[in-house]
This record gives C-alpha cells, structure tokens and sequence, in this order.
C-alpha cells in the first residue's frame, strides 16, 4: 500500500471563543478564527504532513503511533498541543505556501 498521505491544508488564528448552546456534541465552546490572520495552504506544494504529525507529543505526551487511514481518524479529536508542538507547527507553517485570495 502506498504511503498514506496528509496535508496541512489551514492555520487559524484564534479570534475569540464563544460558548455553544448546550447539549452540544462539541463541548462547552466554539472557537472563532480571525480571518485577517489565517492562511489556507496549497496542497500540491508541499510534502506529506504525516512525519510531522508523528512529531507532536501533545499536553497529554502521547504522540501518534498510528497508520494510514488511522491517523486521519486519530486527529479529528481535539487535542492540547504542547508548547513545543505549537513551535514545530508554526515553523513548518513557514515553509508551506500560501493560497492568495
């Protein structure tokens, strides 16, 4: 099987959050993202996001230990980055190449 391939396709910026009716599915808040701020990426400009999924530890320090198709399903929870996450995901923002509107 070929490699199971991933993209970082946006970067919100968080404007603020607000609190979601309850019963919500989703918690307590929804986040709200500052357009001026966010970026959309190409993904036909970058390489597979997966070595760099696998790099994050998370606030709980259980990285991704999944595969292919698992990992897609993996990270559609929300999890708590950890400081060093944060970094790693804003340096390799900086690599990727921005849609222009």
């Amino acid at each position: 099987m070929a490699d199971y391939l991933v993209y970082l396709i946006q970067q919100v910026f968080v404007s603020h959050q607000d609190p979601n009716p309850p019963p919500s599915e989703h918690g307590p808040y929804r986040i709200v993202g500052d357009a001026q701020q966010s970026q959309i990426f190409d993904p036909d400009l970058q390489a597979n996001f997966v070595p760099v999924l696998k790099q994050l530890q998370f606030a709980s320090g259980r990285n991704i230990t999944l595969h292919d198709r698992e990992i897609g399903r993996a990270i559609q929870t929300a999890r708590r980055l950890s400081t060093s996450d944060t970094t790693l995901l804003k340096k390799h923002a900086l690599t990727l190449t921005p849609v222009q509107n």
